[in-house]
């Protein structure tokens, strides 16, 4: 028969108090009352607690994101233009580019303004510019 460890927490410590009667009675001691280094936690306290923490985390990266919102746009003046033969987004762009704006954020800004997924245009086609 294999011997088994056993462990034995102490008891605290007991000293005689006055009730409100005036009658002895015993009561814990408090000496180390509210020491957190004698805290201790089951398993099930560690679980709440890592899920506590998991849950706080997740606010604060879904709440971190709204805190940093920036204005929404200001609408812009569009204008029509039809494609014409052998003509590119890239040379529209080009076209209605304020001086020193990159040529490449204003054909991201074309697609976007025109709903498309792709920059191919076609002879003919109507599209949204900015009016500037």
């Amino acid at each position: 028969m294999a011997h088994t460890a056993q462990v034995l927490t102490p008891r605290p410590e007991l000293r005689l108090v006055r009730d409100g009667d005036g009658r002895r009675s015993s009561a814990p001691s408090a000496a180390r009352e509210g020491s957190l280094r004698d805290l201790r936690l089951t398993r099930r306290g560690w679980w709440v607690l890592s899920a506590l923490a998991v849950a706080l985390v997740a606010l604060g990266m879904f709440l971190g994101d709204r805190a940093f919102a920036s204005a929404p746009a200001e609408p812009v003046a569009v204008a029509d233009h039809f494609v014409a033969p052998g003509e590119t987004l890239w040379q529209i762009a080009g076209d209605v580019a304020l001086p020193g704006e990159d040529r490449r954020d204003v054909v991201d800004m074309l697609v976007e303004l025109n709903g498309r997924s792709t920059a191919s245009l076609e002879v003919g086609e109507r599209i949204l510019v900015p009016a500037r």
